[in-house]
């Protein structure tokens, strides 16, 4: 039999027992759009679908679960478009016929997306298209033509046979002296290399961060199907670069972080009449300039946190403590008396390191003031609600849950613990993660969540969930309850899986999609890399691999990634928000390579820009 490998290292094997084969559990090619280019498909064979359907035929001449071309002809021609690029570690096919419809005769072919004819005529050599040969595999016996199982695995001695994202078949007939020379196919299985993520992401880091350089450099943020920048004010805080640039250091994309060195030190200042949300700001602009600065020791990016957080302080004078939403970092005139307690209690991070770093204690002091005021204003239940008045310290809104407008005040009780060894906050986050377990979380029959009841009477009046929620089994786990922490995350990964990637917000009782969005969120990445890093359950790195290849296949474009306006329908939006560099991307990098970063030593803010513990 002829068996060629074009691939430098690749390597093929065949083999005749027909308990050889079982279908690939990790197959990219079960999601692939299969479709055919050239040939034509016979009237008894099978919709092209079988060969990618995971399942293998029960008997040697069962037409209905192969794929064959008409009889009398060369064959056909056959595209696989994977959901993304990816490495694949080894091709599988499997062929089962008693006669001449039994070896396999073939050349693969693939694109990494650059070939120029995605769909060659069967006259033309896919590799003039810049298709690349992969292996020619012919495994009819020399002598004769017979039938039989074969099974066929085309691998690379490296690991990988490269990466590409199409696959082109030409499957040809096998006997020309046969009327029905032409093989039965049953299944086309394509492996994907499992030691790649750290290199696929890193690789998106890089396509979306070059995608902000070319259509939205110097702008706040990237609208990737526009191809043009956005800022969120009338003059632009360079969002993106300030908030990528933890994520670019650590991922080795060092060319590229002094790119973005270069232009914050050159374009930001803080010196401007704009009316900026102070928890926005904080836990982008400011924990990244933070987190940069003990990052690289560059005392620039410690004089531009200070100024910033000079110029945010007024924020906090209200008569409650309780900063106020809005403040204007040029008079420093405030607004906003109705706020949430996330935008209350989520700034004594990066505060209190400033505070540290600076030796200046009114940072430390006026945030922990607000995050104190916050606590002592919950309910008798423990519970707080969702929008307060800083000014009277009156809610506005009892429902209280831990999703979007809560979630992070919690968090940050937990970790100015752990990142200050402050007493208080200890204190604090003891006394709330009880109340949240006993009068928010809900075992339902899919599962356990956290719903949503009155702050006050503790009466469940939403079961509601969605993808800010999912923050919370990372705290959990960082809390140290990771049983629970483990029994969320996978209601959090039902979440993602009802519709191949998560909605903003579900109803976890009727399983139905309540907000059907995908901003790019990174919470239930966060929370999985807690877990692994917890437990080293190779599930959670599994899982990691299929909120990648999510984000690929839905929300890629050829401009960086995009949101989704529906999850159901997949429509995109038209955003790449700055903290799907600083926090999505980082924390898929620090799933599929934990030692990069030693965990213990950091604290991450609600951003994940890491901050390093100082006395």
């Amino acid at each position: 039999m002829t068996l060629t490998a074009l691939a430098l290292f690749a390597t093929i094997s065949v083999a005749h027992n027909p308990a050889a084969f079982s279908c690939a559990a990790n197959d990219a090619a079960s999601s692939a759009k299969v479709t055919l280019v050239a040939g034509t498909i016979d009237a008894n064979s099978a919709d092209l679908r079988a060969l990618v359907d995971g399942a293998l035929p029960t008997d040697e001449d069962q037409p209905s679960a192969n794929v064959f071309f008409q009889a009398n002809t060369w064959g056909g021609r056959v595209r696989f478009d994977l959901a993304g690029a990816i490495d694949i570690a080894s091709i599988q096919t499997y062929s089962r016929h008693p006669d001449s419809r039994g070896p396999q005769v073939y050349k693969v072919y693939g694109s990494d997306g650059t070939a120029t004819d995605l769909t060659p005529s069967s006259k033309l050599d896919p590799e003039t298209a810049g298709w690349k040969m992969i292996a020619f595999v012919d495994t009819r016996p020399e002598e004769g033509h017979g039938g039989g199982e074969y099974a066929v695995t085309i691998s690379d001695a490296r690991g990988s046979l490269g990466r590409y994202q199409h696959l082109l078949f030409d499957f040809f007939e096998t006997e020309s002296d046969d009327a029905w020379g032409n093989t039965f196919y049953s299944e086309i299985d394509v492996v994907q290399g499992q030691q790649a993520m750290p290199a696929r992401v890193r690789a998106a880091l890089l396509e979306s961060w070059n995608a902000y350089v070319k259509y939205a450099w110097g702008y706040d943020e990237l609208q990737p199907l526009s191809k043009k920048g956005k800022n969120w004010h009338s003059e632009s805080l360079l969002m993106t670069p300030v908030d990528s640039l933890s994520t670019l250091i650590l991922l080795g994309a060092n060319d590229e972080a002094e790119q973005a060195k270069k232009i914050i030190f050159e374009k930001l200042a803080f010196d401007k009449d704009i009316s900026v949300k102070n928890f926005e700001i904080t836990i982008r602009l400011l924990g990244g300039l933070v987190s940069a600065y003990q990052l690289t020791k560059d005392e620039r990016f410690l004089e531009l946190a200070d100024d910033l957080g000079t110029r945010l302080l007024p924020a906090f004078d209200s008569p409650t403590g309780m900063p106020y939403m809005y403040v204007n970092l040029k008079t420093g005139k405030t607004s906003g008396a109705k706020s949430n307690p996330a935008e209350i209690g989520t700034l004594f991070l990066e505060f209190g390191t400033l505070s540290r770093l600076t030796k200046k204690p009114v940072y430390y002091d006026k945030a922990k003031k607000a995050l104190v005021a916050l606590y002592e204003s919950r309910s008798k239940l423990g519970l707080v609600g969702e929008e307060i008045n800083v000014e009277t310290g009156i809610w506005a809104s009892t429902a209280s849950h831990v999703g979007g407008g809560i979630d992070s005040c919690y968090e940050y009780l937990l970790k100015g613990w752990l990142l200050f060894g402050d007493k208080d906050c200890e204190r604090m986050w003891k006394t709330s993660v009880r109340a949240l377990n006993k009068h928010l979380a809900d075992n339902a029959r899919s599962g356990l969540w956290y719903g949503q009841v009155d702050m006050h009477s503790g009466k469940r009046t939403a079961a509601e969930y969605g993808a800010l929620h999912a923050f919370l089994p990372a705290v959990l786990a960082l809390g140290g309850d990771v049983p629970r922490a483990r029994k969320l995350e996978d209601s959090c990964f039902k979440m993602w899986n009802l519709h191949g990637i998560e909605p903003e917000v579900l109803n976890y009782r009727t399983m139905e999609v309540v907000h059907a969005g995908y901003p790019l969120r990174p919470e239930i990445i966060e929370s999985a890399y807690y877990l692994y890093t917890y437990t080293k359950d190779p599930k959670y790195q599994d899982m990691g691999r299929v909120f990648f290849d999510s984000l690929v296949a839905h929300c890629r474009t050829d401009a960086g990634y995009t949101t989704l306006k529906n999850v159901v329908t997949k429509e995109k939006g038209d955003l790449m928000p700055s903290y799907f560099l600083a926090e999505t991307l980082k924390y898929l990098y620090l799933l599929s390579a934990p030692e990069t970063l030693n965990f213990n030593e950091v604290v991450f803010n609600t951003e994940a820009h890491p901050l390093w513990k100082t006395k």
